[in-house]
């Protein structure tokens, strides 16, 4: 549960002065907290380029991402959020330009270690959908996300030839075609039960310019469908959703599903999830 927006990080700033003056932004100049980053980049460069050479793990970069409108959204608070967009535009971009500052100063830092060892760079906007629907229009999308999404791809572009996948839960068809444009490559999770977010749907309208990832849904199919209905609904994500599909859970599986049922749905993912 999210705190009120006054108890926000960021919830209470109210002028561009404010938000130059805000004491939390990350410290990157500084020497000993850029030292500590380069070590700590230096550290996970070695485990990469080691993993990269002697397994055939898929070596994922998770952390850093320049920039992610929803951590924006909780810095600021999920109100505010909202208001800024609609009522101060100027101190919305301000605070965005700062964030996405700060997030590039640190990403370059690691990706400069990791980009030639890593096959998947996690970066995107984050949560922007709800059930029933995208959080913002189309426009107001273009207007407030994704540029800075544009600023952030380039800068990962820069290190790194790896895959760009972004996590988005809830209804997020509206945005899919323009993320594809700016260069992003996967896109998850939750496949199923949002609004226009059916695989068959998702396959029609975007199946040949990303890959998806999830389906596995964690809200209804694994904990409510029978151990048949579980296979059918892995056996339809896989045939609809295939080639360019890579099956996985909707989101992180938590503790009101049972083992047996991720077991049933592990099971038919190995036996469906050949294919040529």
């Amino acid at each position: 549960m999210l705190a009120p927006d006054n108890e926000q990080p960021a919830g209470e700033l109210k002028t561009l002065k404010d938000i130059e003056n805000y004491p939390y932004w990350p410290d990157t100049e500084r020497t000993k907290a850029r030292r500590k980053m380069e070590k700590d980049a230096e550290k996970a460069g070695k485990l990469a380029k080691k993993l990269h050479e002697e397994t055939d793990y898929a070596i994922a970069f998770a952390g850093e991402s320049p920039y992610n409108s929803e951590k924006h959204r909780f810095t600021r608070g999920f109100t505010q959020w909202f208001t800024d967009i609609k009522r101060r535009p100027e101190f919305y971009h301000a605070f965005a330009s700062k964030m996405l500052q700060h997030g590039m100063d640190r990403a370059e830092i690691y990706l400069n270690a990791v980009g030639d060892y890593v096959d998947r760079v996690n970066s995107g906007p984050g949560d922007m959908g709800t059930q029933t629907g995208p959080m913002l229009s189309l426009e107001d999308f273009r207007k407030f996300c994704l540029p800075y999404q544009v600023k952030s791809f380039r800068l990962i572009r820069k290190y790194t030839k790896a895959k760009i996948c972004a996590h988005m839960c809830g209804s997020f068809h509206l945005y899919v075609k323009d993320l594809t444009n700016i260069g992003l490559d996967i896109i998850g999770q939750q496949i199923g039960f949002a609004y226009k977010m059916e695989p068959e749907l998702l396959k029609k309208d975007f199946g040949d310019i990303i890959t998806f990832w999830g389906g596995v849904d964690t809200q209804i199919v694994l904990i409510h469908y029978t151990p048949a209905q579980i296979r059918e609904w892995v056996k339809r994500c896989i045939e609809t959703l295939a080639p360019g599909y890579i099956t996985a859970a909707n989101h992180i599986i938590e503790r009101d599903v049972s083992p047996e049922k991720i077991w049933i749905a592990l099971k038919a993912i190995k036996e469906l999830g050949e294919y040529h």
